[in-house]
């Protein structure tokens, strides 16, 4: 199971600690007593922090970059002259709570349970490409249209509509709904080309704990992407 502690099984953490350790770094030529000491120990620190809190960092990293990317996309790619607010707060909601919290709870403690790709000793288990497989489309054709893109239909019409949610929740909904239903395939379809050779990378060579932080970095572009496309498929509704 990838979230043991390296003291008692030498998994995906050992690994990164052995590279960056002072001896790793001796035997490839880096001075353990200055640069490349300093820098392992920071390392270190980072590790262990998202090893500890690793729902606190998920959301952390969740937060930054859903304002960060809806930001960025406003100024650069839809050039809309001035920032919409409501959309950045939706965005931020989205990628702390559903986005942020739920993929640690999928990446971080679901997936590595019953699809593990080392075993306890630190091996490569024996389903480790089969797992790999299996964690890149459940999280793609199962997850993405079932729980994580309605997520964010969803909270965008709660901003939208304000106090409503709480007057009129049931409303709030439908019209997530029917927004989504409309718009899925092609929502559904630039997930996927991201995320498909991305969640490759994240499944089979990224340590657990860092999972959601290396996600969180690749989707400030994907996001951007997403940002970009509901503009597109918003403007598309008021032409229509």
């Amino acid at each position: 199971m990838l979230s043991c502690r390296a003291a008692a099984c030498p998994g995906s953490r050992g690994v990164v600690a052995k590279l960056f350790s002072p001896s790793g770094l001796s035997s490839r030529g880096v001075n353990s007593s200055g640069l490349g000491l300093q820098r392992f120990s920071r390392w270190q620190r980072v590790s262990d922090l998202h090893e500890r809190r690793p729902l606190l960092c998920s959301m952390f990293w969740g937060a930054a970059k859903g304002v960060s990317a809806c930001v960025l996309s406003q100024v650069f790619l839809e050039q809309s002259g001035s920032i919409n607010t409501e959309k950045v707060a939706a965005f931020c909601l989205w990628s702390t709570f559903p986005a942020g919290g739920g993929t640690h709870i999928a990446y971080g403690k679901l997936f590595p349970r019953f699809m593990p790709v080392i075993t306890r000793a630190g091996l490569p288990h024996p389903q480790q490409k089969a797992n790999i497989v299996k964690m890149v489309c459940l999280d793609n054709f199962v997850l993405a249209p079932a729980f994580w893109l309605p997520s964010l239909y969803a909270i965008q019409s709660a901003v939208d509509g304000g106090l409503e949610v709480f007057s009129s929740p049931g409303v709030v909904i439908d019209r997530a709904w029917q927004r989504y239903s409309g718009e899925w395939f092609e929502v559904c379809s630039l997930t996927w080309i991201m995320w498909v050779p991305l969640h490759t990378v994240t499944f089979s060579i990224i340590p657990t704990h860092f999972r959601v932080a290396f996600t969180s970095i690749m989707s400030l572009f994907t996001i951007m992407g997403i940002s970009w496309q509901q503009s597109r498929l918003g403007m598309n509704q008021t032409v229509s």
